[in-house]
């Protein structure tokens, strides 16, 4: 039984598909490797310091707060 597919058409169905996979391969092998980044720890420093544990909020008043 012959297929539907002439022999240009099936010779331009596999150009097509060899080109599609030549342009794959070639840009997966010719992108950058992926580099591991280091990241710094996060800075701590930054806010208020609290030294006594729990903050008791009915003890704060307005004037002791910074301006």
């Amino acid at each position: 039984m012959k297929s539907g597919f002439s022999y240009s058409s099936r010779f331009l169905i596999g150009r097509s598909f060899l080109t599609i996979f030549l342009t794959i391969f070639l840009t997966a092998a010719c992108s950058p490797q992926p580099v591991v980044r280091q990241f710094k720890p996060a800075n701590q420093d930054f806010g208020p310091v609290r030294t006594d544990g729990d903050l008791n909020v009915d003890a704060i008043s307005i004037n002791s707060l910074p301006t």
